[in-house]
């Protein structure tokens, strides 16, 4: 076996941890170890790779091997520059990388952040976060409405289109689609900063909605969002946040040309029965509406 090949075995060996103590003595103080061990040094400063990143690293390393084995034309340090470049280009990938969750109409969806904190999504949203650098940064990107219980810890930021919450540890929901961004705690205190508004600082029972009309707030006694308990909640809510949240849960579109849709709504629907839905929150608001075969909800004027 010339020195290449064996270099090359005891650090697959080493990668795997199963060389000997005689063996790992010998090999840390070859050349080969302290070239591979410049690059392991230099791609630490990226990220730590977790046990699933490390297999994937050890199956890239020795893919590259397989391919050095078969033009034996490389020379030493070839062989340790392809496997460089390889383990380089892991770390960068997997550091810039984005995890992403999505539901779908009707849909909830709960997970856990690398942290330990809990995120649940609710219909039609989608979350995505860095996993690589979550550790000096704990920051996601929301589209739709999540609740969130957040671990202690450094600055944890919410980003949107709409606007962005900042938090160290607490239970909160964060809704933005369209033009509608609302805020509300349940627990400890947020900061919750819309596009182009001043900051807004809520503690527990506090809420804030910002939207066409302007800034809102008001104040909550609940524990959670009632949208986790398979029921949707309003207090003094716009007409046209009402049937968005309809048409998430519901999968189905709202025709209001002929409808005043300046009016507020306080009440709740159940997810379980559209008719019952529909029936509760337009009822009490004396507004006619006709169920069309192609998911379509005619809103009528009275």
């Amino acid at each position: 076996m010339d020195s290449l090949d064996e270099n090359n075995t005891l650090l697959s060996h080493w990668l795997k941890g199963t060389l000997t103590q005689k063996q790992k003595a010998t090999f840390e103080q070859s050349e080969a170890y302290r070239d591979y061990k410049k690059i392991i040094d230099t791609v630490d400063g990226f990220s730590t790779p977790s046990g699933d990143q490390e297999k994937v690293l050890l199956a890239i390393y020795n893919n590259t091997q397989k391919k050095t084995t078969r033009v034996r034309k490389l020379t030493y340090w070839g062989s340790v520059m392809a496997a460089a470049a390889a383990i380089i280009l892991l770390f960068f990938v997997l550091h810039e990388s984005s995890t992403t969750y999505r539901t779908d109409f009707g849909e909830q969806l709960s997970m856990n952040l690398p942290d330990g904190s809990q995120v649940r999504l609710n219909a039609k949203s989608e979350l995505s976060f860095k996993e690589g650098d979550w550790s000096e940064n704990r920051e996601v990107f929301l589209e739709g409405e999540a609740f969130f219980e957040v671990q202690k810890g450094s600055d944890f930021l919410v980003k949107s289109k709409n606007g962005t919450v900042k938090v160290l540890g607490t239970r909160f929901t964060t809704l933005s689609q369209q033009d509608f961004f609302e805020v509300v705690c349940y627990q400890g205190k947020v900061k919750a900063h819309a596009t182009d508004q001043k900051a807004i600082v809520l503690t527990k029972g506090n809420a804030i909605r910002v939207n066409k009309d302007g800034t809102e707030q008001w104040n909550t006694d609940g524990l959670e969002p009632g949208w986790m308990a398979n029921e949707t909640s309003f207090t003094d809510a716009p007409l046209p946040r009402v049937l968005l949240a309809l048409e998430k849960q519901f999968n189905i579109d709202f025709d209001s040309d002929k409808c005043d849709l300046d009016r507020r709504y306080t009440g709740s629907y159940t997810h379980e029965d559209l008719q019952k839905a529909l029936k509760t929150v337009f009822k009490p608001m004396r507004i006619p509406y006709i169920m069309e075969s192609n998911n379509v909800v005619t809103l009528c004027s009275e």
